[in-house]
């Protein structure tokens, strides 16, 4: 794969779908990769296991996230097998997607950004119904409370 446009310490995020029949012992996944500025296959070999998983139905998808440790051309991984709990090895074909940002990071933003809408509107409703309160007050369309003046205990004398 190539690494354009990376360089040290950028993050690279694989995502590995297949569709199962069965379902992962562990749900995870463990590949081997390395860096290098040639298309090789031998190096310093590098392991990285997948830091997630979503399961819709039977299609898995394992995310994978690799931090590059220099500038170089290529990122060279082995073609991972994922086999069952039982050993067999089960997907026939998967698909390998590689995203410039972790959708695990862009739904953690898109929910912060949510809850911050929700708080921004419920505080600009109680500021709206205490403006209202304070107005309706203000013109006499509510009573006013009653003035009670302050309780003072019977003497003892």
């Amino acid at each position: 794969m190539s690494l354009e446009g990376f360089k040290k310490d950028d993050s690279v995020y694989l995502e590995f779908s297949f569709d199962n029949g069965y379902y992962l012992e562990d749900n995870s996944l463990r590949i081997s990769y390395l860096e290098s500025d040639e298309i090789v296959t031998s190096g310093s070999i590098k392991y990285v296991t997948s830091n997630g998983y979503s399961l819709v139905n039977t299609k898995y998808t394992l995310y994978i996230t690799i931090k590059l440790s220099g500038d170089f051309k290529y990122l060279v991984f082995g073609v991972p097998r994922i086999e069952d709990s039982y050993g067999n090895n089960i997907p026939k074909y998967y698909t390998i997607r590689h995203t410039k940002s972790s959708v695990v990071t862009i739904i953690i933003v898109l929910v912060i950004f949510f809850v911050f809408i929700v708080v921004i509107a419920i505080l600009f409703y109680c500021y709206r119904r205490r403006k209202r309160l304070d107005l309706a007050y203000q013109t006499g369309l509510q009573p006013q409370p009653a003035y009670q003046p302050a309780y003072q205990a019977p003497s003892a004398y």
